[in-house]
């Protein structure tokens, strides 16, 4: 055997292993990826290692939630999923950062909110 088929055998069994882990199909993975580099161009400049995380961790997570939705809504209809896929990864950056851009207002309401009610004076 050579060096190149074990490190082909390798991969091929680690790559199982994840999917099989993650239970998302190859397909929905392929899709959300796609989605993911459509979605990219919408977002904001930053650093190297947060887009490539965050690229790598959209695609898995929009692949997982477009096949609870498909098999949720569609009764598993792969067509549905992987549209599903496509549109979540897509929409993932902007909304990304519309919520993290909304958080620090949101705690701030809920702070003072949360200060009215137990009758503690202002700041």
């Amino acid at each position: 055997m050579s060096t190149e088929t074990a490190a082909g055998l390798v991969a091929t069994g680690a790559s199982g292993l994840l999917i099989a882990s993650l239970g998302v199909e190859p397909q929905a993975i392929v899709w959300a990826l796609v989605g993911s580099i459509l979605g990219l161009t919408l977002a904001k400049p930053s650093s190297r290692v947060y887009a490539v995380a965050l690229f790598f961790a959209s695609t898995l997570a929009c692949a997982l939630m477009a096949t609870v939705i498909a098999e949720h809504y569609f009764a598993g209809s792969v067509g549905a999923r992987n549209v599903c896929a496509v549109i979540l990864a897509a929409a993932f950056h902007p909304l990304f950062e519309a919520f993290i851009s909304a958080v620090p207002g949101l705690v701030a309401a809920f702070a003072k909110r949360a200060r009215a009610a137990i009758g503690s004076p202002k700041p």
